[in-house]
């Protein structure tokens, strides 16, 4: 499950196509969304597993950091 989620984790902050973000683009920003959720599900689920706690605050802190940049450009997507 771990390489798992760190290839997922990499697919989304890497690609290089999804500007503006140097990180992974607005598409980037919603698949680490989705990842965040599973991973807050997968870690209530298996109990306290260090590394699954560890990746979710690093997730989360993310994207508390980019959310504003992110919220802005999905409206202006829209």
């Amino acid at each position: 499950m771990e390489t798992q989620l760190r290839t997922a984790i990499r697919d989304s902050v890497n690609l290089a196509s999804r500007k503006p973000f140097y990180w992974g683009g607005l598409k980037g920003y919603q698949q680490l969304e989705g990842i965040a959720e599973g991973l807050h599900q997968v870690a209530g689920t298996t109990g306290q597993n260090e590394f699954l706690q560890r990746l979710t605050r690093q997730v989360d802190r993310t994207l508390a950091q980019n959310q504003t940049l992110a919220v802005e450009l999905e409206e202006t997507h829209g």
